[in-house]
């Protein structure tokens, strides 16, 4: 036990519980086949992970704080790895836990729901439940530890200390015995939360402004709290969620958008969020910001600021066209307007949806198209190597010619585009169907042979009443999807060798694939003559309609895929690997060599959108973006320098946002750059330290960045 060793009369009343996998079955049961008490003995030692994670973690109160929210970011579960070696939990960490049963719950009711219902049971969900109850009995242990230290705390303390101390101790006592009665309390609750399921795994807040606001306007109605304090705990809050994992660490946070009835959810805590965001200095939780039809002004205009400061702005999601995308596909329609989004800018439901998704590249496809299923050779003895984002990642080895695609036809024989663009085709969706033949098993074995994290599992309400585990029947929809990316980058290159090779005859096919394979060195005339045909990003029918019919066969393969998941799969617009895919493909005919640049999710390649950011949006609508359910994320940067004054850029990024709106876009990012400023900072790092900039679904601070990366960023904002 924590602290003073005391146990709640929860614990003292719920404290039967299993220790060995044949007391899971019921005098009479039939009995455990060798795969089911291979699971109970798994799910037997993660509530052992769990109770060493939570008793060795230490307690400590300070009397010189000024903090109302106390608990560390991580709790100890690397010395629970010592202690129960190999004892993980499956977790789907790219999507929020279920807050609202938290709120609603509490610890303390979570672990009396999971103990009662699991007397109803046999096998391994009643095995389960119980170790849910052991997890939330450990999680009440730990609120009332915390509740002591600050009631000692309290005691040593005087004035405003001893105020702020004692209010803490209330606070975590009443979590120890129940569910949250205020603000303070639930966002107290939340991170405690947040640091019992991170381990080594973030968890995205989800629509916090729907869970916080009810305790916000309870504690109006009794005159128990101001609106400054509230901002001041929220700010807070914000502060304490930047120290679980900077930058990209999945803390996504959504505002807005509409309730279970379709009515505006704006609310209160919908602005305060916005406002801490705005003023706050860090890099998470991130701003994700749902537009309808109806959203109040107020709340759009607030929505401008955040986008306009220098935190790195944030992104749009709109509601009227995502809510009806989700619709046609079969989605309950409560279910789809609580969408969010998970740790990235793929789209699920909040406390209610796992995710799991797979990645199918376009551009590499269209390199095994020009050298019939093989990839752009290299020399011999050299392996390329790429950092994920940051300057601190280990560079990984790119496995060049790993893969093979099926033989396609030879480049060099081909007499018109539309022979090279069926091989395209060929390639690119031979890839997408054997992408999905390995997602699919991989799973389907996932849920023969794992078991989801108690802690994450209590708090979908199926699971709690079910036993069963979120990945097999205890969470209301499983959102499972496939990502294609550098689609503009696969129709830049078409473009070009449909303008120079098969109309303007500057080359022959076996001439191109030489300068491809020489990474254009010796070939800067060609190479010109390339990068100077149509590029996807402005307004161009040439290049655009064959990015849409890319995505259209992309979205027609993916719907017509047979498998057993039991939900649909999602295509999806989207790649977060760019930085590495651009170094481990070659040269391509649009002119790039190996390691420049290839397009992010569905936006124009850095530096070739040339003609302002309406055209941008024409060329990403002109494809059917509307029936990529799972994201469809799509950039248009903007130069600060060329926004003008502060009311000036008010007006520019407004009207960008309505326009891109009201043409289909579905998240949007509108980066706003200061180019001299990066250039800078790459040479005087030093005097840069807080400049924050956004990368695609998330923002952070620019020196932390790969210098490939960081040249990307740049090359994005040149042209803006």
């Amino acid at each position: 036990m924590l602290g003073n060793g005391r146990s709640s009369p929860l614990a003292q009343a719920t404290n039967v519980y299993l220790e060995k996998p044949g007391e899971a079955m019921s005098p009479g049961a039939p009995a455990a086949s060798k795969a089911e008490t291979k699971k109970i003995t798994h799910t037997l030692r993660l509530a052992e992970w769990f109770e060493a994670m939570v008793a060795e973690t230490p307690i400590s109160v300070a009397t010189d704080e000024s903090d109302h929210i106390v608990g560390p970011s991580h709790m100890a579960f690397e010395r629970a790895e010592e202690l129960v070696p190999e004892a993980w939990g499956a977790d789907g960490f790219h999507c929020p836990f279920g807050t609202k049963q938290l709120m609603e719950l509490g610890f303390a009711g979570i672990a009396s729901t999971a103990a009662a219902n699991a007397e109803k049971l046999d096998g391994q969900p009643k095995c389960f439940l119980q170790v849910i109850a052991r997890c939330y009995e450990a999680a009440c242990r730990y609120a009332q530890s915390w509740s002591d230290a600050a009631a000692d705390a309290a005691d040593a303390a005087v004035g405003d200390d001893r105020v702020r101390l004692t209010r803490i101790a209330d606070a975590c006592s009443s979590l120890g015995a129940g569910p949250p009665d205020s603000l303070l309390e639930a966002a107290q609750l939340l991170w405690f939360g947040l640091a019992m399921r991170n381990g080594s795994v973030t968890s995205p807040p989800g629509r916090l402004d729907q869970y916080l606001q009810p305790f916000y306007v309870a504690d109006l109605a009794r005159g128990e709290i101001t609106p400054e304090f509230a901002q001041q705990l929220i700010d807070e809050l914000f502060t304490k969620i930047d120290t679980i994992f900077t930058g990209d660490g999945l803390m996504n946070l959504v505002v807005g958008g509409v309730d279970a009835d379709g009515n505006d959810a704006t609310n209160e805590m919908s602005m305060m969020m916005l406002d801490a965001a705005t003023r706050l200095v860090i890099a998470c939780p991130q701003m994700n910001i749902r537009i309808h039809d109806r959203s109040p002004e107020a709340f759009r205009r607030k929505a401008t600021e955040l986008q306009l400061a220098p935190t790195g702005g944030c992104s749009i999601l709109n509601d009227e066209v995502i809510i009806p995308a989700m619709v046609a596909e079969g989605i309950p329609l409560d279910l789809a307007r609580n969408y969010c989004c998970d740790g990235c800018n793929e789209l699920l439901f909040d406390g209610e949806s796992l995710i799991d998704f797979t990645a199918a590249e376009a551009a590499k496809s269209f390199e095994r198209a020009l050298f019939n299923g093989r990839e752009c050779p290299l020399p011999e003895g050299v392996v390329p190597r790429a950092r994920y984002h940051y300057a601190v990642d280990e560079p990984s080895e790119l496995g060049i010619g790993d893969h093979r695609g099926p033989e396609t036809g030879d480049f060099t024989t081909m007499t018109s585009f539309d022979e090279l663009f069926e091989a395209f085709q060929g390639q690119y969706l031979h890839s997408v169907t054997k992408t999905l033949d390995s997602f699919c098993s991989s799973v389907l074995n996932n849920r023969a042979e794992m078991v989801s994290a108690p802690f994450f599992a209590g708090t979908f309400p199926e699971c709690l009443a079910t036993g069963e585990d979120p990945m097999t029947g205890g969470a209301r929809w499983q959102t499972f999807m496939i990502f294609s990316g550098s689609i503009p980058t696969a129709a830049d290159g078409l473009a070009a060798v449909k303008k120079v090779v098969f109309e303007d005859h500057a080359c022959t096919p076996g001439e191109l694939l030489a300068a491809l394979e020489a990474d254009w060195e010796g070939y800067e005339p060609l190479r010109k003559r390339c990068m100077a045909a149509p590029r996807f990003g402005n307004d161009d029918p040439y290049v655009d309609d064959i990015a849409a019919e890319i995505v259209r066969r992309f979205d027609t393969t993916v719907r017509e895929y047979k498998h057993e998941l039991g939900f649909p799969l999602h295509p999806a617009l989207f790649c977060h690997t760019f930085n590495m895919i651009s170094m481990a493909l070659g040269a391509t005919p649009d002119g790039r060599r190996r390691g420049d640049a290839v397009a992010e999710h569905f936006s124009p390649v850095p530096g070739r959108a040339l003609s302002g950011p309406t055209a941008v949006i024409n060329s990403m609508t002109k494809a059917p973006i509307d029936r990529m359910v799972g994201t469809a994320v799509t950039h248009i940067s903007l130069s600060r320098a060329a926004l003008g004054t502060p009311a000036q850029a008010s007006v520019v990024v407004r009207t960008l946002v309505d326009t891109a709106l009201k043409m289909g876009l579905t998240v949007i990012n509108l980066p706003i750059y200061d180019v001299q400023q990066m250039i800078d900072a790459q040479k005087n790092p030093e005097q840069h330290a807080d400049l924050m900039v956004r990368v695609w679904g998330f923002s952070d601070r620019f020196n932390m960045l790969d210098s490939r990366l960081q040249d990307h960023l740049i090359a994005r904002a040149l042209t803006s």
